[in-house]
């Protein structure tokens, strides 16, 4: 399951997720939802200043 990867395996998802968004030019709200799932991913979120 998603809660037992290292918090740093995450943030190189959430960021290599955003990357292909960039490509796309859909990144507007991504980093929002990221913050919406869970607590845990909204404080990774927030604590990740590559996202914003």
């Amino acid at each position: 399951p998603v809660e037992r990867l290292p918090p740093d395996v995450l943030v190189n998802i959430f960021i290599h997720c955003l990357q292909k968004r960039a490509a796309s030019n859909t990144t507007g709200a991504a980093p929002l939802l990221l913050c919406e799932v869970c607590s845990s991913w909204r404080t990774l979120a927030l604590q990740t200043p590559r996202l914003w």
